[in-house]
């Protein structure tokens, strides 16, 4: 009888086995080939770890689970530390004496967490730079000061990650507590507004205090107020959203005065009454989030404090007077960030001098969180180590027990065995496999993401428009050219790819000084996207009312003849931006004959060429709207006080006529170029203070060269200066804001007089300046790398 089915029937159980191997198997500690130990070490995780006791023996039962301490490593032995170690049996006293350092045990984390907190953070101020409107300085300030909260955020839990994060699930828990915050700052920037309640209420330009519903009238101004107030209660929470720096300082929210008796029993307005909501409520949110992200920072600091006594008691050792700094000091600072929410809540959130305490609190409370910071990292962490070494001679350093020879008995001695006088140590210091460098690199990339998102953002929009102007390609490249070398110039620097050198004190400045940086970078890019916007839509509109003449002149156009109104060149030409010619030539029509009651042939040649000169202004300004909202986004993009403008003109032929028919002493003040420097007031802004942001940049980047650690060669000082000289350089340009007309539009022969950033402007050189200093950096810096 074959053997062969049973050994068929034997491989095939063999196989069968094969694939369930490993079912009721523990994991092998000696078998780590692929890292599959390691890999359970990590996803392996208590509750709650003790940064200060070695996590390498995860996979045993917590009671079986040796304790061991966490080596300390100083930053002098920085260096040592990339030497081979020792084989050979060292004679050394101090060797023999001393007890070994502990081995440097990290505690790892998935590397996952740090990024999705990173984009997770980004949201925040990227819903701010999307919403937002930078019309004005005040706007400006309002985005500065969210996104120090904002950064300060990160910076301080970046901080907390590198000293004692542990891989165990209190952490995962707080970081998705955090992520909620971040949302809660994203969902409400719409109402963020620094002045709010301050310069002015919510949806008016003047400021009433003790606004309530019952006040309002005007639906824009509550939800303004609404917005205001919501935004800054989120504030006063985290620290870090949405809102006008200046409500109910410099103006209530929904207008533009500052309104301090007014409630909602004296609101009548809808737009300013939703201002006013949004404001309060922004407001509250902003200030409750605030409030509770500083305060699961204390108890991280908290819990971290007690693991060290409790560690220390058990090892008989001293705990660093560096641990008593942020357990203490953050108290005082979550102190004042609960007392602004509870302004934020109370009555006195919405007048002037409360709506500035708020700031007040969360102004101090800041800077005494970065104090704190520094002065932790300014206290040495003492190592751990054993006491000082002494000669015994002296009866006390003699052994007890041992007897004393006489001095004629005693065997010499080449030189006396020095002893370890005993000393307590102190706790060592704890590991993490967060590396500060890798999360700066890290939320840069991030944050020049976020930009070639915005910018990109537009190109639909410019591709997408009728009659395209010639610099809108050029644009394109040198926006794209700007962010790459953004990038370029921030990770290929000579301190590239190396940690920051020197104290722990010295890397906390070097962090601090990526705040201007980061910061210059977002209104930098944004500048870029709103020139990019700029330039593209003052060529295209050139370019369009060129042709609009051309067509218009090659056209036999008759009021009284019907086909006059179906002419197809001029349909077309319309339809293209958003206007149909048939309605508009209808309009034009009744205008001139009064709905016709006035037969055409009966109308005066004055009211003739008044009527049309009236829809000539009036059809451009169409125009001009139409095309602003396919390039900036939707009619959203224009405020209220803007549209107010609009249609006030649309409707009220006197504004038109005065433009066609008088001349004033200014080209600037038509209401023609009024409302379209109203709705260009953004870009124009931005424009003045492009180079000052690129500067900033290249300034930046030097002072953190220098402080990153002490050149070595030539080539990091010539970079230092190179981008010291350039930034300075752009900074010159900001002369050129200076002239006797600070408007776009000017009567011919007034070109002498005329801020030189307005002629910039109309020669379509802003992003073109910019691109050739950056690029003038990178052939500088390039060329003297070769040179090394």
């Amino acid at each position: 009888m074959s053997t062969r089915p049973f050994a068929a029937l034997a491989s095939r159980s063999k196989n069968v086995k094969n694939h369930f191997r490993g079912l009721r198997s523990d994991v092998d500690p000696e078998d780590d080939d692929d890292g599959l130990t390691e890999q359970r070490l990590e996803q392996w995780r208590p509750f709650s770890q003790n940064p200060f006791i070695s996590p390498d023996l995860g996979l045993f039962p917590e009671s079986n689970r040796p304790q061991t301490l966490v080596g300390d490593v100083g930053d002098t032995e920085e260096k040592d530390l990339e030497k081979p170690e020792m084989k050979r049996a060292s004679t050394d006293v101090s060797q023999r004496h001393s007890a070994p350092l502990p081995s440097i045990i990290t505690h790892a984390g998935p590397t996952w967490v740090n990024l999705f907190y990173d984009l997770a953070w980004t949201a925040s101020f990227a819903s701010l730079t999307q919403n937002g409107q930078l019309n004005e300085p005040w706007d400006t300030v309002s985005y500065i000061a969210f996104f120090l909260v904002v950064w300060w955020l990160w910076a301080s839990q970046t901080l907390y990650n590198v000293h004692f994060y542990t891989n165990d699930w209190l952490h995962l828990l707080l970081i998705f507590l955090q992520l909620i915050i971040f949302g809660l700052l994203a969902a409400t920037t719409r109402g963020y507004d620094v002045t709010a309640y301050i310069m002015h209420s919510p949806g008016i330009s003047t400021l009433k205090s003790n606004l309530t519903i019952a006040d309002m009238v005007d639906p824009d101004q509550y939800q303004a107020d609404r917005l205001a107030e919501y935004s800054l209660r989120v504030i006063a929470l985290t620290l870090a959203i949405s809102y006008d720096v200046t409500a109910y300082i410099r103006h209530s929210p929904g207008i533009t005065k500052l309104d301090p008796q007014s409630t909602i029993d004296d609101m009548f307005d809808p737009d300013r009454y939703r201002a006013d909501r949004v404001a309060d409520y922004s407001l509250k949110c902003i200030a409750l989030t605030l409030a509770i992200s500083r305060t699961l920072l204390w108890a991280q600091h908290l819990r971290v404090f007690v693991y060290a006594k409790s560690t220390a008691r058990k090892q008989n050792l001293v705990v660093p007077w560096k641990l008593f700094v942020l357990p203490i000091g953050l108290s005082i600072s979550n102190a004042l960030f609960w007392a602004a929410m509870a302004v934020n809540f109370s009555s006195k959130g919405k007048d002037i001098r409360g709506a500035i305490l708020k700031f007040v609190f969360w102004g101090v409370g800041l800077l005494l969180e970065v104090l704190l910071h520094l002065f932790m990292e300014y206290l040495n962490w003492q190592p751990t180590g054993s006491g000082p070494v002494k000669a015994p001679d002296s009866p006390d350093n003699v052994p007890q027990g041992a007897q004393q020879q006489p001095e004629s008995l005693k065997t010499p001695s080449p030189s006396p065995a020095p002893v370890l006088t005993p000393q307590r140590q102190f706790l060592p210091v704890p590991q993490s496999n967060v590396n500060l460098r890798d999360r700066l690199e890290g939320i840069t990339t991030v944050i020049l993401g976020e930009g070639i998102n915005g910018i990109a953002g537009t190109l639909y929009a410019v591709i997408s428009a009728p009659g395209l102007g010639g610099p809108v390609a050029i644009n394109i490249i040198c926006a794209a050219v700007i962010v790459y070398f953004l990038a370029y110039i921030y990770f290929e620097v000579p301190t590239g790819r190396r940690d920051p050198k020197g104290s722990k004190l010295r890397q906390m400045v070097w962090l601090l000084l990526h705040f201007p940086f980061m910061l210059s970078i977002i209104l930098l890019l944004l500048g870029v996207k709103n020139q990019f916007l700029l330039t593209s839509y003052l060529s295209t509109a050139g370019k369009t009312f060129q042709r609009f003449d051309e067509v218009m002149s090659a056209q036999n156009l008759y009021l009284d003849d019907p086909e006059s109104a179906r002419n197809l060149p001029m349909k077309n030409f319309l339809l293209k931006r958003g206007l149909e010619w048939a309605k508009e030539f209808g309009a034009l029509n009744k205008s001139v004959t009064d709905n016709g009651t006035i037969p055409l042939a009966e109308v005066s040649d004055d009211k003739f060429f008044r009527d049309v000169g009236i829809w000539s202004n009036q059809i451009s300004l169409k125009i001009m709207v139409n095309l602003y909202e396919a390039f900036m986004g939707g009619r959203e993009k224009i405020d209220s006080e803007a549209q107010t403008m609009i249609d006030q003109y649309y409707n009220n032929d006197v504004l038109a006529f005065e433009d066609w028919h008088q001349q004033h002493e200014l080209a600037s003040s038509y209401h023609y170029q009024t409302i379209l420097t109203k709705l260009l007031e953004p870009s124009l802004l931005g424009a003045r203070y492009i180079t000052g942001f690129a500067a900033i940049i290249l300034i930046s980047l030097g002072i953190m060269n220098r402080v990153h650690s002490k050149p070595r060669d030539r080539f990091q000082w010539g970079i230092i200066f190179t981008r010291f000289a350039m930034g300075f350089t752009l900074l010159l340009l900001l002369l050129l804001n200076i002239g006797r007309y600070q408007s776009l539009w000017i009567y011919e022969g007034q070109e002498g007089q005329q801020a030189g950033v307005f002629l910039w402007i109309w020669a379509w050189w802003v992003l073109p300046t910019v691109t050739l200093a950056y690029a003038a950096e990178f052939v500088i810096e390039a060329d003297a790398l070769e040179l090394v």
